[in-house]
């Protein structure tokens, strides 16, 4: 059971400016990781990518696959419920509201 701490990166939009922020949790392995809760409510627009070898949990991922967050949340997090054999890499892309 470990606290992964996410990476980040940076989109930018055809001006130079930052269109949205991509952060990566990875390895998510056993059960019980954690990755480190992320607040950025500034952060509307939302979708959530999982990759690896997953055993199925709530967001709900049972496999590979992309979802995209309609309701943004105060924190985000994602948690391993089930391990022996995940070894999973989640991707938060949120982009900044349009001003």
């Amino acid at each position: 059971m470990a606290t992964i701490v996410p990476t980040f990166s940076k989109i930018r939009g055809p001006a130079g400016g930052v269109d949205a922020v991509v952060a990566s949790w990875t390895p998510l392995a056993a059960a019980g990781d954690t990755g480190q809760a992320l607040q950025r409510t500034d952060l509307a627009d939302r979708s959530v990518q999982v990759t690896g070898t997953s055993a199925g949990a709530a967001l709900s991922f049972a496999a590979a696959g992309l979802m995209q967050v309609n309701q943004p949340t105060a924190w985000v997090r994602p948690h391993v419920t089930v391990g022996g054999g995940a070894s999973l890499t989640v991707t938060l892309t949120a982009r900044r509201t349009l001003r």
